[in-house]
Protein backbone atom coordinates (compact mmCIF):
# COMPACT_ATOMS: atom_id res chain seq x y z
CA UNK A 1 0.00 0.00 0.00
CA UNK A 2 1.81 3.17 -1.17
CA UNK A 3 -1.07 5.82 -0.12
CA UNK A 4 -2.70 6.69 3.08
CA UNK A 5 -6.38 6.03 1.63
CA UNK A 6 -4.83 2.74 0.85
CA UNK A 7 -4.07 1.93 4.24
CA UNK A 8 -7.43 2.95 5.89
CA UNK A 9 -9.26 1.29 3.00
CA UNK A 10 -7.53 -2.15 4.12
CA UNK A 11 -7.92 -1.36 7.84
CA UNK A 12 -11.62 -0.49 7.42
CA UNK A 13 -11.76 -3.97 5.25
CA UNK A 14 -9.93 -5.65 8.28
CA UNK A 15 -12.41 -4.08 11.25
CA UNK A 16 -15.25 -4.79 9.08
CA UNK A 17 -14.89 -8.44 8.17
CA UNK A 18 -14.17 -9.00 11.72
CA UNK A 19 -17.50 -7.75 12.81
CA UNK A 20 -19.25 -9.65 9.80
CA UNK A 21 -17.40 -12.74 10.03
CA UNK A 22 -15.91 -13.03 13.45
CA UNK A 23 -18.87 -11.46 15.71
CA UNK A 24 -21.96 -13.09 16.97
CA UNK A 25 -23.83 -10.70 15.27
CA UNK A 26 -23.25 -7.30 13.11
CA UNK A 27 -25.12 -4.11 14.40
CA UNK A 28 -22.19 -4.39 17.21
CA UNK A 29 -22.13 -0.84 16.66
CA UNK A 30 -24.20 0.71 19.01
CA UNK A 31 -25.40 4.19 18.57
CA UNK A 32 -25.56 6.69 21.48
CA UNK A 33 -25.08 10.11 20.46
CA UNK A 34 -22.71 12.77 20.86
CA UNK A 35 -24.45 13.63 24.60
CA UNK A 36 -24.35 10.38 25.58
CA UNK A 37 -20.75 9.76 24.24
CA UNK A 38 -19.09 12.71 26.15
CA UNK A 39 -19.92 10.92 29.22
CA UNK A 40 -18.58 6.87 28.45
CA UNK A 41 -21.59 5.96 25.85
CA UNK A 42 -23.86 6.03 29.06
CA UNK A 43 -27.73 7.11 28.70
CA UNK A 44 -30.21 4.77 29.08
CA UNK A 45 -31.73 6.95 32.32
CA UNK A 46 -30.45 10.53 30.28
CA UNK A 47 -34.01 11.97 29.55
CA UNK A 48 -34.19 15.05 27.52
CA UNK A 49 -31.39 13.50 25.17
CA UNK A 50 -32.24 14.18 21.71
CA UNK A 51 -30.28 10.60 19.94
CA UNK A 52 -31.79 8.72 23.61
CA UNK A 53 -34.87 7.56 22.32
CA UNK A 54 -33.20 5.15 19.28
CA UNK A 55 -31.43 3.78 23.22
CA UNK A 56 -34.70 3.67 25.31
CA UNK A 57 -38.06 4.51 23.80
CA UNK A 58 -39.58 5.54 26.75
CA UNK A 59 -37.06 8.77 26.49
CA UNK A 60 -39.22 9.92 23.65
CA UNK A 61 -41.78 10.77 26.28
CA UNK A 62 -40.24 13.70 27.28
CA UNK A 63 -38.63 15.32 24.47
CA UNK A 64 -41.48 17.06 23.29
CA UNK A 65 -41.39 18.83 19.34
CA UNK A 66 -37.73 17.80 18.63
CA UNK A 67 -35.50 17.13 15.70
CA UNK A 68 -31.77 16.03 16.22
CA UNK A 69 -29.32 15.02 13.52
CA UNK A 70 -25.35 14.01 14.03
CA UNK A 71 -22.90 12.32 12.26
CA UNK A 72 -19.31 10.60 13.90
CA UNK A 73 -16.39 8.62 12.55
CA UNK A 74 -14.91 5.81 14.64
CA UNK A 75 -10.58 5.86 15.23
CA UNK A 76 -10.50 8.11 11.74
CA UNK A 77 -11.45 5.84 9.43
CA UNK A 78 -14.17 7.29 6.77
CA UNK A 79 -14.92 3.66 6.59
CA UNK A 80 -16.37 3.46 9.89
CA UNK A 81 -18.68 6.78 9.42
CA UNK A 82 -22.47 6.96 10.93
CA UNK A 83 -24.98 9.38 10.54
CA UNK A 84 -28.14 9.67 12.37
CA UNK A 85 -31.44 11.34 11.80
CA UNK A 86 -34.17 11.86 14.54
CA UNK A 87 -37.47 13.56 15.33
CA UNK A 88 -40.37 13.33 18.11
CA UNK A 89 -43.27 14.63 18.83
CA UNK A 90 -45.67 14.54 21.93
CA UNK A 91 -49.68 14.51 21.67
CA UNK A 92 -51.87 14.19 24.84
CA UNK A 93 -52.25 10.56 24.36
CA UNK A 94 -48.39 9.36 24.21
CA UNK A 95 -45.05 9.89 22.36
CA UNK A 96 -43.82 9.10 19.08
CA UNK A 97 -40.64 9.58 17.34
CA UNK A 98 -38.73 7.98 14.07
CA UNK A 99 -35.12 7.50 14.12
CA UNK A 100 -32.70 6.39 11.14
CA UNK A 101 -29.11 5.67 10.74
CA UNK A 102 -26.14 4.37 8.77
CA UNK A 103 -22.99 2.40 9.44
CA UNK A 104 -19.92 2.36 7.30
CA UNK A 105 -19.57 2.63 3.71
CA UNK A 106 -20.31 1.09 0.20
CA UNK A 107 -18.01 -1.61 1.65
CA UNK A 108 -20.05 -2.82 3.94
CA UNK A 109 -23.29 -0.62 5.18
CA UNK A 110 -25.17 -0.79 8.26
CA UNK A 111 -28.97 0.89 8.17
CA UNK A 112 -31.85 0.68 10.95
CA UNK A 113 -34.96 2.83 10.65
CA UNK A 114 -37.49 2.26 13.87
CA UNK A 115 -40.47 3.99 14.65
CA UNK A 116 -41.36 4.49 18.45
CA UNK A 117 -44.02 5.18 21.21
CA UNK A 118 -43.76 5.94 24.46
CA UNK A 119 -46.77 6.89 27.27
CA UNK A 120 -46.85 8.09 31.02
CA UNK A 121 -48.15 5.68 32.90
CA UNK A 122 -47.66 6.87 36.35
CA UNK A 123 -46.19 10.53 37.24
CA UNK A 124 -42.98 8.60 37.91
CA UNK A 125 -43.22 5.90 35.49
CA UNK A 126 -43.13 5.94 31.38
CA UNK A 127 -42.79 2.95 29.28
CA UNK A 128 -41.73 2.55 25.45
CA UNK A 129 -41.45 0.53 22.70
CA UNK A 130 -39.67 0.46 19.29
CA UNK A 131 -40.44 -0.98 15.82
CA UNK A 132 -37.72 -1.03 13.41
CA UNK A 133 -35.74 -2.57 10.59
CA UNK A 134 -31.95 -3.34 10.40
CA UNK A 135 -30.42 -3.78 6.89
CA UNK A 136 -26.99 -5.22 6.31
CA UNK A 137 -25.02 -4.98 2.73
CA UNK A 138 -21.54 -5.94 2.15
CA UNK A 139 -19.88 -6.00 -1.47
CA UNK A 140 -19.71 -9.65 -3.16
CA UNK A 141 -21.31 -10.94 -0.36
CA UNK A 142 -25.22 -10.04 -0.25
CA UNK A 143 -27.83 -8.22 1.68
CA UNK A 144 -29.63 -9.13 4.36
CA UNK A 145 -32.55 -7.55 6.75
CA UNK A 146 -33.98 -8.36 10.01
CA UNK A 147 -36.98 -6.78 12.35
CA UNK A 148 -36.29 -5.30 15.31
CA UNK A 149 -38.60 -4.82 18.58
CA UNK A 150 -36.97 -3.03 21.89
CA UNK A 151 -39.14 -2.12 25.10
CA UNK A 152 -38.07 0.09 27.69
CA UNK A 153 -38.63 1.69 31.17
CA UNK A 154 -37.80 5.20 32.53
CA UNK A 155 -38.99 5.49 36.23
CA UNK A 156 -37.92 8.34 38.97
CA UNK A 157 -38.57 6.96 42.06
CA UNK A 158 -37.66 9.56 44.35
CA UNK A 159 -36.59 13.32 43.31
CA UNK A 160 -33.55 14.04 40.62
CA UNK A 161 -33.07 10.14 40.29
CA UNK A 162 -34.01 8.44 36.89
CA UNK A 163 -33.93 4.55 36.72
CA UNK A 164 -33.49 3.19 32.96
CA UNK A 165 -34.16 -0.34 31.87
CA UNK A 166 -34.48 -1.50 28.12
CA UNK A 167 -34.46 -4.94 26.64
CA UNK A 168 -33.31 -4.39 22.87
CA UNK A 169 -33.79 -6.92 20.00
CA UNK A 170 -35.61 -8.91 22.37
CA UNK A 171 -37.43 -10.72 19.01
CA UNK A 172 -33.93 -12.45 18.97
CA UNK A 173 -34.32 -11.81 14.69
CA UNK A 174 -31.77 -13.10 12.57
CA UNK A 175 -30.09 -11.32 9.76
CA UNK A 176 -31.74 -13.47 6.89
CA UNK A 177 -28.58 -14.39 3.92
CA UNK A 178 -26.01 -14.13 7.08
CA UNK A 179 -27.14 -16.48 9.63
CA UNK A 180 -26.34 -14.10 12.16
CA UNK A 181 -28.97 -12.78 15.29
CA UNK A 182 -29.13 -9.24 15.69
CA UNK A 183 -27.49 -8.69 19.39
CA UNK A 184 -29.68 -8.80 22.20
CA UNK A 185 -29.01 -7.26 24.73
CA UNK A 186 -29.94 -6.81 28.67
CA UNK A 187 -29.21 -2.62 29.89
CA UNK A 188 -29.48 -0.89 33.30
CA UNK A 189 -28.73 2.41 34.08
CA UNK A 190 -29.61 5.44 36.38
CA UNK A 191 -29.24 9.20 36.15
CA UNK A 192 -28.92 11.68 39.07
CA UNK A 193 -28.40 15.06 39.72
CA UNK A 194 -25.85 16.41 41.71
CA UNK A 195 -26.74 20.06 43.44
CA UNK A 196 -28.18 22.15 40.58
CA UNK A 197 -26.09 22.37 38.18
CA UNK A 198 -24.51 18.68 37.43
CA UNK A 199 -26.01 15.17 36.81
CA UNK A 200 -24.12 11.97 36.91
CA UNK A 201 -25.23 8.51 34.52
CA UNK A 202 -24.37 4.95 34.55
CA UNK A 203 -25.40 2.24 32.89
CA UNK A 204 -24.48 -1.82 32.95
CA UNK A 205 -24.64 -3.29 29.35
CA UNK A 206 -25.25 -7.03 29.32
CA UNK A 207 -24.86 -9.24 25.81
CA UNK A 208 -24.73 -12.25 25.33
CA UNK A 209 -21.29 -13.96 24.86
CA UNK A 210 -19.59 -10.45 25.86
CA UNK A 211 -18.56 -9.50 29.30
CA UNK A 212 -20.49 -7.03 31.36
CA UNK A 213 -19.52 -3.38 30.36
CA UNK A 214 -20.03 -0.52 32.54
CA UNK A 215 -20.32 3.22 31.07
CA UNK A 216 -20.09 6.58 32.93
CA UNK A 217 -19.83 10.21 33.26
CA UNK A 218 -20.61 13.28 34.61
CA UNK A 219 -21.86 16.48 32.96
CA UNK A 220 -22.11 19.99 34.21
CA UNK A 221 -24.26 22.88 33.32
CA UNK A 222 -22.00 25.77 34.02
CA UNK A 223 -25.08 28.16 31.93
CA UNK A 224 -28.35 27.71 29.81
CA UNK A 225 -25.86 27.51 26.92
CA UNK A 226 -23.21 25.52 27.86
CA UNK A 227 -22.39 21.67 28.96
CA UNK A 228 -19.36 20.27 29.80
CA UNK A 229 -19.34 16.47 30.24
CA UNK A 230 -16.73 13.94 31.13
CA UNK A 231 -16.53 10.02 31.12
CA UNK A 232 -15.61 6.51 30.28
CA UNK A 233 -16.56 2.86 29.49
CA UNK A 234 -14.78 -0.42 30.14
CA UNK A 235 -14.02 -3.71 27.98
CA UNK A 236 -11.85 -2.32 27.42
CA UNK A 237 -11.56 1.55 28.98
CA UNK A 238 -12.02 4.06 26.81
CA UNK A 239 -12.08 8.00 27.94
CA UNK A 240 -14.32 10.05 26.72
CA UNK A 241 -15.61 14.54 26.76
CA UNK A 242 -17.69 16.49 25.10
CA UNK A 243 -19.43 19.98 24.99
CA UNK A 244 -22.99 21.28 24.44
CA UNK A 245 -23.44 24.78 23.44
CA UNK A 246 -27.02 26.36 23.32
CA UNK A 247 -28.69 28.86 21.33
CA UNK A 248 -32.20 29.60 20.93
CA UNK A 249 -33.82 26.66 20.84
CA UNK A 250 -30.56 25.07 19.31
CA UNK A 251 -28.05 22.89 20.79
CA UNK A 252 -24.74 21.99 19.02
CA UNK A 253 -22.64 19.23 20.59
CA UNK A 254 -19.34 17.47 20.40
CA UNK A 255 -17.67 14.70 21.60
CA UNK A 256 -15.24 11.98 21.57
CA UNK A 257 -13.23 9.12 22.96
CA UNK A 258 -10.18 6.95 23.21
CA UNK A 259 -9.67 3.90 22.81
CA UNK A 260 -6.19 2.53 23.75
CA UNK A 261 -5.38 0.41 20.49
CA UNK A 262 -7.38 2.20 17.66
CA UNK A 263 -7.14 5.71 18.39
CA UNK A 264 -9.64 8.20 19.19
CA UNK A 265 -13.48 8.91 17.47
CA UNK A 266 -15.28 11.78 16.71
CA UNK A 267 -18.93 12.98 17.23
CA UNK A 268 -20.90 16.34 16.18
CA UNK A 269 -25.08 16.99 16.30
CA UNK A 270 -27.45 19.83 16.42
CA UNK A 271 -30.73 19.47 18.65
CA UNK A 272 -33.92 21.94 17.32
CA UNK A 273 -36.43 22.49 20.02
CA UNK A 274 -39.50 23.32 17.77
CA UNK A 275 -41.83 23.49 20.63
CA UNK A 276 -40.81 26.72 22.91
Amino acid sequence: MSSKSDIHLLTGWIILLVCVFEAQAAFEQDWVGPRGLGMGGAGIALSGDGWGGMRNPAIIHGLGFRVASCWSQQFGLPELNQEFFSASRSFRFASFGIDGSTFGSDLYRETALDIGVARAMRPYLTVGASFGIRSLSVRNYGDGSAPSLSLGVLASPVAAVEIGVVWKHLNRARIEGFQERLPESLTIGASSRIGEFSRIVFDLISERHFPVETRFGIESSFTKHLDLRVGGRTEPFRPSCGIGIGLRGMRFHYAGDLHPDLGSSHSVGLEIQLDQ
